[in-house]
């Protein structure tokens, strides 16, 4: 039987939302992937992501709509 600390072990690994951005169009575009605690707080990163589009170029990459 798992202790309360092992099954805290465990959930604590569960897949967490995430979202690759391939910042800056050029040849060798720098690449970053971002964690979040919650599809919320992804969401709103990426609509933060996007109002900035046009002022600074970017492409989102990777998000659970393109799986």
């Amino acid at each position: 039987m798992q202790s309360k600390d092992e099954r805290k072990d465990f959930l604590s690994q569960e897949k967490k939302p995430e979202v690759r951005i391939e910042w800056g169009l050029q040849a060798d575009p720098k690449v970053k992937t971002y964690v979040f605690e919650n599809e919320d707080q992804k969401v709103f990163f990426i609509k933060g992501v996007e109002e900035g589009c046009g002022w600074l170029e970017c492409k989102i990459i990777n998000t659970e709509e393109d799986k």
